[in-house]
């Protein structure tokens, strides 16, 4: 069963691939598509995590790979140059496979496991789904003219399940873990308003709120884990202000 259990990881990464691709093969059924993709991914996960579904942790370790391939269909169904694509397609599915490598390597290799290796890849992970989905949401206020009371509870719970597994498998308090994803999620939420209105494209938008979000992230984090000092938040914030430039710099403002 084990030997079996190993070639999980690859079959989660060609789920991701052939359900990307599929999308494009039936471009008249993408939510069929999509679907049957992410059916077989949850499975495969599910699986993977030994299908320990009375505790929350199983929840959240494959709920972190699944909610990145979630958002990557959503984008990618917006996205038109073929180039874009295959970015998007190849970064969800290096990701994914990554972390479903560690995650067994973690269930069922423990000895075998790097300390720390699902909770920087959790870091990781949950800093591209929210750029994905946030790139999705703008693209889909703009093609659709979608209202944005209507995206706003889409963007929230969205970010607060990964705000609220980035804390926990960082084995953060649980009594803190709510409070902060709380509040991380309200203030994410009036970003996201106030970004939906720059003259600017929806890759710009998005790039500048996930700046925030990895920021949010990486601060609150290690202040949780006692970690936070001078030459930590410096280089946060010396991080966040050099892309945050070279996004201002390089988008096309309207």
């Amino acid at each position: 069963m084990l030997l079996l259990l190993r070639t999980f990881p690859i079959l989660v990464a060609l789920t991701v691939i052939a359900g990307s691709l599929a999308l494009f093969w039936f471009p008249t059924q993408p939510f069929v598509v999509a679907g049957l993709a992410l059916a077989l991914l949850f499975i495969l996960l599910s699986r993977l995590a030994d299908w320990n579904f009375k505790k929350i942790d199983a929840w959240i370790l494959l709920g972190i790979p699944f909610l990145l391939a979630v958002s990557s269909f959503f984008l990618l169904l917006f996205l038109e140059g073929n180039g874009m694509k295959i970015l998007v397609i190849t970064l969800a599915t290096c990701l994914i496979w990554l972390f479903a490598e560690n995650l067994f390597t973690y269930l069922h290799l423990p000895a075998a496991y790097q300390v720390n290796a699902l909770e920087y890849l959790s870091l990781v992970v949950n800093v591209v789904s929210v750029y994905f989905f946030t790139t999705a949401l703008f693209a889909v206020r703009l093609f659709l003219s979608a209202p944005l009371w209507k995206l706003v509870p889409f963007f929230a719970l969205f970010v607060f399940a990964l705000t609220a597994a980035t804390f926990w498998v960082c084995k953060i308090e649980k009594e803190k873990v709510l409070v902060n994803s709380l509040g991380g999620t309200i203030l994410f939420c009036e970003l996201f308003v106030v970004f939906s209105f720059l003259p600017a494209s929806f890759f710009s938008n998005a790039g500048l709120l996930t700046l925030f979000f990895y920021l949010f992230l990486g601060i609150v984090r290690s202040q949780l884990l006692e970690k936070l000092n001078k030459i930590v938040l410096r280089r946060y914030l010396v991080t966040v202000f050099i892309i945050a430039l070279l996004i201002v710099w390089t988008a096309r403002w309207t």
